[in-house]
């Protein structure tokens, strides 16, 4: 079985090859604007990764299949911008700028964010790379 994996030439993560698992081994290696022609001998599941976070398995059904694997461009654009408000909250929070009502305000805001943070990089760590079959 035959299949051609490739990845689009992306702004998110351009300098970082994403890994491609096939059975729980690595079989292949893309770089940005990459694309692989792979031989299997039987279905597989197949998924990306980088680091600790990547993609959601795929099943191969057909000869001759075509998948796209692409960064998830608010995980590994937008939310290192998130994580850097963290410490600016927290002063913003101890320097007790703006009385009782800023205090709380700004509470809220640091511990909903901070839990997006870890729901991010522990529960949906499946979402920062997307493998997706193209018709």
């Amino acid at each position: 079985m035959r299949i051609i994996i490739k990845r689009p030439q992306e702004k998110v993560n351009k300098r970082i090859s994403y890994p491609v698992y096939a059975g729980g081994k690595k079989v292949i290696e893309l770089k940005n604007g990459e694309e692989k022609e792979i031989e299997f001998k039987s279905s597989e599941l197949i998924f990306a990764k980088i680091n600790w976070c990547g993609s959601k398995e795929i099943s191969l059904c057909k000869d001759g299949e075509v998948l796209e694997v692409q960064g998830n461009v608010f995980f590994n654009a937008y939310l290192p911008f998130l994580t850097a408000l963290i410490p600016i909250l927290a002063v913003l929070l101890f320097n007790n700028i703006g009385g009782e009502v800023m205090k709380i305000a700004l509470s809220v805001i640091l511990i909903f964010l901070i839990l997006f943070c870890v729901l991010s990089i522990s529960v949906l760590k499946k979402y920062w790379i997307s493998i997706r079959k193209v018709e």
